[in-house]
């Protein structure tokens, strides 16, 4: 068994990679989000990523899947369950929500907290004896501080601008182009064809984020109250949590490409303890959890080249 699997599991894209017991990596393998809940294709997507193996199942030792929304509704995981154990018959494998694998990538052995913002938001925090979750209840109820949340709320204040609601031309414009559209009429017709609206939406919050670095007022209000809304998931996940040794604080996802949303969050959460870069990726948590549970000696020299070959 010269290999481990891992899965990174979204709402707007999927990655899977292997790696060897020297940290060599093949991959990652990309796929479309597989959130079960808002996407009636994500069993295709999974089991057309896992097709793409380019190994037989006897030769991976272990797989870990991370995978949007799992331990939430146990009808919805036993069925992810299931699309996973009927695409991988050889391979012993363990399915975990997306976000914890990310926690294992960002905090390899230590206490700590994990904000994972990218289509949803989450945060993750556990010590030697307990974790816990805060947030990632979805956008039917909130998602705050999510791309998804930055995304629809742009919208919100594109239409205000249009309208005559909110002066910022500046926004309107910015906004516009990034969709592609001239006036709200080309809005509309963006929006209502969008093939996937929550992954649609969600992708808006990178132009918030460069008309933000432009000094625009609007984007940077935005982004400001997502970054509020992400301390407050980190702040509440340390707090119930109890464990002063879990002062490390880190971050996953696609929100945290922002600089504006790294500064903000990080000294919001300064007196709390530390602010720093996963030590992996969310992928790269994935594999580490199927090295442990496949018995490798994996040691700090092991997460090293794993990390360098998931950058190169």
């Amino acid at each position: 068994m010269n290999w481990v699997l891992g899965v990174d599991g979204g709402g707007s894209k999927t990655l899977m990679a292997l790696a060897s017991p020297e940290g060599q990596v093949q991959g990652p393998f990309r796929a479309e989000g597989v959130n079960p809940f808002d996407n009636a294709s994500w069993k295709q997507h999974l089991t057309g990523l896992l097709q793409q193996l380019p190994c037989s199942g006897s030769e991976i030792a272990y797989a870990a899947l991370g995978l949007p929304g799992y331990g939430e509704v146990p009808r919805v995981s036993a069925e992810q369950v299931e699309t996973v154990g009927t695409a991988l018959t050889q391979t012993a494998f363990a399915v975990l929500n997306d976000v914890e694998v990310a926690f294992v990538g960002a905090h390899p052995g230590q206490a700590g907290v994990l904000i994972l913002s990218g289509t949803g938001s989450m945060a993750w925090a556990a010590s030697a004896h307990r974790q816990l979750r805060v947030g990632g209840w979805g956008d039917g109820f909130g998602d705050e501080g999510s791309a998804y949340w930055i995304g629809q709320r742009a919208l919100g204040s594109l239409s205000k601008a249009l309208d005559g609601r909110l002066e910022d031309p500046g926004f309107a414009s910015g906004m516009l182009e990034a969709i592609g559209a001239r006036d709200g009429e080309g809005l509309l017709e963006w929006f209502y064809r969008l093939e996937h609206p929550r992954s649609g939406i969600a992708r808006l919050a990178q132009s918030v984020d460069r008309l933000a670095g432009q000094g625009n007022p609007t984007a940077r209000a935005l982004l400001k109250l997502a970054a509020d809304e992400l301390v407050l998931l980190a702040q509440a996940a340390f707090r119930q949590l109890g464990d002063p040794a879990a002062h490390h604080f880190s971050y996953a996802g696609s929100v945290f490409n922002s600089a504006l949303i790294k500064a903000w969050v990080g000294e919001a959460l300064q007196p709390l303890g530390t602010w720093a870069p996963p030590a992996l990726p969310p992928i790269g948590g994935a594999l580490l959890y199927a090295a442990r549970k496949a018995g490798w000696p994996v040691d700090p020299g092991w997460i090293a080249r794993l990390k360098q070959e998931l950058q190169d």
